[in-house]
């Protein structure tokens, strides 16, 4: 993988709060904010650059950092794969369905 690309994927993971595809290299097996265990799902892979609010990109930090249930983000250039298995807090998904529903946000992709 291309340094530029490695990079790439990292600041937009980072931006966005939202998990990338190598997640499963960063082991964590549980939750720093609910402390629960977290659990393995797989999710489908978004190449492109995301749209993310910096409200709701806040908000994912500080309350649900790993409510990854819906997607992880692969970066611009498509690659074959397309699900990858991410480490998932049922609280903090709980959370994240708690916010949007809070800030009538129909149609989350993350």
């Amino acid at each position: 993988m291309a340094p530029f690309r490695s990079v790439s994927i990292l600041l937009v993971s980072l931006a966005s709060g939202v998990g990338f595809a190598s997640d499963s290299a960063m082991p964590v097996s549980q939750c720093g904010l609910h402390h629960v265990q977290l659990v393995q799902v797989e999710v489908p892979i978004l190449y492109g650059k995301p749209l993310i609010s910096e409200v709701y990109s806040q908000a994912k930090e500080s309350q649900f950092p790993n409510a990854r249930e819906r997607c992880v983000f692969g970066g611009c250039d498509p690659q074959a794969t397309k699900k990858a298995k991410v480490m998932v807090c049922p609280k903090c998904s709980e959370s994240r369905k708690r916010w949007l529903s809070e800030h009538q946000v129909k149609d989350a992709r993350i």
